[in-house]
């Protein structure tokens, strides 16, 4: 069976055999995952603790999905039509569609506060009051699409209208996965059969490496066919199992706080792209302030975004400070400061 909790017994059991029979107990262990994984290893730090007596030193959450909900779109969960304003404003100001300031490569979150200032103080209230009036003109403002399509859509802007519609009248599709890229929108009546193109293109360059890679260095010769994402299993996963979430979306947030609760000198790095409109920073950003953390563990805990999108470490300002920022961050959890560059 494939699932959330199927998915962690494995990989609680397998690290559980890998430190036994390495005899690697008393080393460091780290986890880190993306997107699906971030979600992952925050659900593992908190399940190889309680149950199998296994803390872990660090955990890194790679452009995460720490709560499904955020990214539902349902129209009655107003939060989840905040949180991606402000990669929405970001990816708008690089193609030239907005005023304001386009994201720098070094701290690009700081050019979008006023964004996410607008995003919790004025959007979220019209949401809840349903009073998109009130805000339609400044919302299309910030996001760079026409007023009239964000006023039809009741300021609740779906992640793939925004795709279509930013460059729609150069035919081009933006790309969920990284905003700053853009394709040939080949069918501009609909959404394109293949995907989204950037992923289409990244698959492409990864499946021969993989493929490579296992028969070359690897030594493991099949004639299986390696799939990059596998369709068949994500239909087939069963969200609801584990997670004690009897309703409703799977999430992580609380038993991330519970790990780092209990664990305290657990260190954690969540790291974002500010352009991914997949997995938003900004959601990560309220959902670590909902946490609340106690101050004495709440430093353990930290966000980082970066000039790129949902695979940041494409970008090759990202992927630099991203390597010098994950070396300090595995010496501080290791206990050592010997960082240099």
């Amino acid at each position: 069976a494939w699932g959330v909790k199927e998915d962690l017994e494995v990989l609680a059991r397998f690290i559980r055999l890998y430190l036994t029979r390495q005899e690697r107990w008393l080393s460091p262990k780290f986890l880190i995952g993306e997107s699906y994984g971030g979600l992952r290893v925050a659900a593992l730090t908190a399940y190889l603790q309680s149950g199998y007596g296994i803390d872990v030193n660090g955990a890194v959450l790679v452009s995460p999905a720490l709560e499904y909900g955020l990214l539902s779109g349902d129209r009655y969960d107003v939060l989840s039509w905040i949180v991606n304003v402000p990669s929405f404003a970001a990816t708008a100001r690089y193609h030239g569609r907005s005023s304001g300031k386009v994201p720098e490569k070094q701290n690009p979150r700081e050019a979008l506060t006023d964004v996410e200032r607008f995003a919790v103080e004025t959007l979220l209230p019209a949401l809840a009051e349903g009073k998109a009036h009130r805000v339609h003109n400044k919302l299309a403002g910030y996001i760079g699409l026409l007023d009239e399509d964000v006023r039809r859509l009741g300021i609740r802007i779906p992640v793939h209208r925004f795709s279509r519609y930013l460059l729609e009248d150069k035919q081009r599709l933006v790309s969920v996965y990284d905003g700053t890229w853009s394709a040939i929108h080949s069918n501009p009546d609909g959404r394109l059969p293949g995907g989204d193109p950037f992923l289409v293109r990244l698959n492409a360059i990864l499946a021969p490496l993989m493929n490579n890679y296992m028969r070359e260095t690897l030594q493991f010769e099949s004639d299986i066919r390696y799939r990059i994402l596998n369709q068949k299993t994500a239909r087939r996963w069963n969200w609801r199992s584990g997670l004690d979430r009897k309703q409703g979306f799977v999430g992580v947030t609380e038993n991330l706080k519970q790990t780092i609760s209990t664990n305290t000198n657990l260190q954690v790095l969540v790291a974002h792209g500010v352009f991914d409109l997949i997995t938003p920073y900004f959601g990560s950003v309220l959902l670590i302030g909902q946490m609340n953390l106690d101050p004495s563990v709440a430093p353990n805990l930290t966000l980082d975004v970066y000039d790129g999108g949902h695979m940041f470490y494409t970008h090759p300002s990202a992927r630099r400070e991203f390597f010098y920022r994950g070396k300090a961050f595995y010496d501080q959890a290791r206990g050592s400061n010997s960082v240099s560059r």
